[in-house]
This record gives structure tokens, C-alpha cells and sequence, in this order.
């Protein structure tokens, strides 16, 4: 698969989680491209700790869109995923 492919994902729904929300786009994902994603990309006030990818705030990404993808950088053991990052897979940065 190439690097940098994302699919988008909207979920307006107030009363669904966002940790919901990122589930159905991983799961869509899947279905799209027969791969797991590591990586969601969300607005800076959606940023939440999820269980299967590394969630991380972007300054482009608008309230209710999760841009879901991989990025073979984010791996662990990879040059840019130092251990400690690692780690704290899950948790949320900006």
C-alpha cells in the first residue's frame, strides 16, 4: 500500500462516543483496503485515547472528520516511533 493513503470519516451523531466513531472508521478502513490503520487523524477537541490506533490532533481536520490511515512510521521500532513513544500507543497527541 502506498504511504499517506487516508480515508475519510464523518460522524455527526452527539450521542455516540468518539471512541465509537474511530471503531467504524477503522473497521471501514479494513473493509476498504484489507489493512489495519495506525493512525487517525482528528480535530484537537475529538482527541482521545483509543485502544488499536495512535490518535493525534491536526490543525486541518474539522470537528466530526476522523482521517483514518497507516504510516509505516508509526510503527514501534521504527526511526521516528522512538520506544518511549511507543509505549503510549493509544494516548493522544497534538
Amino acid at each position: 500500500m502506498k504511504e499517506g493513503v487516508y480515508l475519510g470519516w464523518f460522524d455527526d451523531n452527539p450521542k455516540k462516543p468518539v471512541e465509537a466513531k474511530i471503531d467504524e472508521a477503522v473497521e471501514r478502513y479494513i473493509l476498504r483496503f484489507g489493512r489495519r490503520p495506525n493512525l487517525c487523524l482528528v480535530h484537537r477537541e475529538e482527541c482521545v485515547p483509543h485502544r488499536t490506533v495512535q490518535v493525534r490532533a491536526a490543525p486541518h481536520v474539522q470537528r466530526h472528520h476522523f482521517l483514518v490511515g497507516y504510516d509505516p512510521q508509526e510503527e514501534p521500532g521504527s526511526e521516528r516511533n522512538a520506544p518511549s513513544a511507543a509505549s503510549n500507543r493509544g494516548s493522544c497527541s497534538v
